[in-house]
Formats: structure tokens, C-alpha cells, sequence
């Protein structure tokens, strides 16, 4: 009498099973392989039908899979203080929650309609983000409205808007404009020092000035920021040394 199976684990790195895979096992479902953490996998049967990584599907099928993406793809704006935009969103919608770091890197702004079409019912964003580029929810029908981030550290005043002129937000607000931009207006704690780090920051100060609420910073690169902030410098030279 042959063996049979109850359940089997495929491994992420799996691209393919064939119709004979499984068939006299005893199984009459196998479930298709997870990805790894951060990704999403897509997988189609021989009629073209989709599915995705953890699925449960019929033995006696073949499935391919088609794609093997970040959930949140991103660019690397800052490699010194791990600061990242998001650039595009490849999950499968519904209620999405933005993570508020990826692989170390700290989110701190959404880019260009990142999240455009992707079939998003609702969203919940994170406290640091420092701002959201025009159009990061157009074209999602089912997402009638969605909140800004709340005072991160009590230090977060509100958010202005960029689409018809400055237009002050406060903390959590509703918003139902899909193709309006933000960015955060933030109070900081001066550092102890002869020259103090400018308190008020307005839409228009260089994102840098808001890095000490992010994360502990020696006093010393806490005064560079400050001298980026008067100088108006957006990006650190990684080729400079300090």
C-alpha cells in the first residue's frame, strides 16, 4: 500500500509544479509556496486563472509562477539615517497598513502615486511620515477617504496642502481629496547648544531639520543638521566626510 501525505511545505524559491506533481499522494489540495517576508508571489494554472503565494489550490493542476515582487517597493533617500520613499505598491489591495520601516529603513514619505489603481478599500499610515506626493490614492474607487498620520511624538502641529494653495490640516484629519499633496509641519526641541536648532518648521524647511524626533543622534551630527537646515542643503554628500 503506498504512502500517503496530509499536508506538504513548499519552499519560497519553488517556480513551478506540474499537473503530475502530487497527484497520487493522497492530497487533494496543496498550498502554493510563501514568499519570503516583504514580498508577494503570483502564480497562474494552465487557464490562466491567478493566485498568490499561500493560496490553496486542487492537485492535478500545473501552476507557474509569474511574478516575485516587494509588497512595497522603495527608493533609498538617505543610506546614513536609513530614510526611504515608497515608489510603488504590488499587493493585492483591500486594507492595506503601511509599515512604518522596511529592511531598517525608516518610511518617511509616500512618492507619486504609488498606490494609484491597486483596488485599496482603506489605509492606515504611519506615524513618521513626513509627507505624501501628489496622487499616492487616485484611482481606487472603493477608497472613499483616509486619515493623516496623528502627532508622532507630540511633536506634529499638522499638514499642509499643496493642490489649491496652503491649506492647514490637523492631526488625523479625514481627507477625500485623492489627488492632493502633504507635508507635515513639525515643532521641534532645540539642542543643547550655543545655537539652538530652529523650533518651528514650516512647509517649506528642508526634511532634514525634522531628523532628531526620528531617532537618537549624536549632538555632533544633530549640528550638522542644523547647518543643512540654515544652508538649505536637501541631500547628504556621501562623499563629504564629517
Amino acid at each position: 500500500m503506498a504512502n500517503s501525505l496530509s499536508s506538504v511545505t513548499l519552499p519560497s524559491s519553488l517556480t513551478e509544479l506540474s499537473l503530475e506533481a502530487f497527484l497520487n499522494s493522497g492530497m487533494s489540495e496543496v498550498t502554493l509556496p510563501l514568499p519570503e517576508e516583504g514580498y508577494i508571489s503570483s502564480w497562474e494554472n494552465r487557464t490562466g486563472a491567478v493566485f498568490y503565494g499561500g493560496d490553496i489550490v486542487p492537485v492535478g493542476d500545473s501552476y507557474t509562477r509569474t511574478s516575485y515582487k516587494r509588497i512595497f517597493e522603495y527608493i533609498i533617500e538617505d543610506e546614513f539615517l536609513k530614510l526611504i520613499k515608497i515608489s510603488a505598491y504590488n499587493g493585492i489591495g483591500g486594507d492595506v497598513v503601511i509599515p512604518s520601516t522596511i529592511d531598517g529603513y525608516s518610511v518617511y514619505g509616500i512618492g507619486y502615486c504609488a498606490f494609484a489603481d491597486k483596488g485599496i478599500t482603506s489605509v492606515t499610515l504611519p506615524d513618521c511620515l513626513m509627507f505624501l506626493e501628489t496622487g499616492v490614492f487616485v484611482s481606487n474607487p472603493r477608497l472613499a477617504s483616509f486619515n493623516l498620520p496623528g502627532a508622532y511624538k507630540g511633536y506634529l502641529n499638522g499638514w499642509y496642502e499643496y493642490k489649491t494653495g496652503t491649506i492647514k490640516h490637523s492631526c488625523g484629519n479625514e481627507v477625500t481629496d485623492m489627488d492632493a499633496n502633504f507635508r507635515a509641519e513639525y515643532e521641534l526641541p532645540c539642542i543643547r547648544t550655543a545655537v539652538p536648532l530652529l523650533t518651528t518648521v514650516t512647509p517649506n524647511t528642508p526634511i532634514y531639520a525634522c531628523l532628531p524626533l526620528w531617532q537618537p543622534i549624536h549632538r555632533a551630527y544633530r549640528r550638522r543638521c542644523f547647518l543643512r537646515q540654515l544652508f538649505h542643503r536637501r541631500s547628504y554628500d556621501t562623499r563629504q566626510r564629517y
